[in-house]
């Protein structure tokens, strides 16, 4: 179960990190302007993610510098993009805080 803790929350790390380079790709030209934090919400999600789940912040808040998926060890959350004439409202900063050595 070590191994699969490890490959699942580095393919998450992976996964958002591509997703993330392709939102910011200077090619979009702006269309992706902010980020919608996605848990999946089942007797297994953590209070950070819980916390953090449909929250949106504006693309370029600091606040993915700490809270980018994975959150913690079998963190299965993504980053949902919320596109240019889209509505929507910023959020609230959370008060739960990524595990050790996760986040951003």
């Amino acid at each position: 179960s070590r191994i699969e803790t490890v490959v699942r929350t580095n393919f998450n790390k992976a996964y958002n990190a591509g997703r993330i380079a392709i939102y910011n790709d200077k090619n979009l030209d702006g269309f992706v302007v902010a980020y919608q934090y996605s848990a999946i919400d089942d007797d297994r999600i953590t209070d950070v993610c819980a916390d953090m789940d449909e929250r949106i912040f504006k693309i370029n808040d600091p606040i993915w510098e700490k809270y980018t998926p994975p959150l913690h060890f079998n963190c299965r959350s993504t980053l949902i993009p919320i596109f240019k004439g889209e509505e929507y409202e910023v959020s609230e900063y959370p008060k739960e805080l990524p595990a050790e050595g996760f986040g951003g």
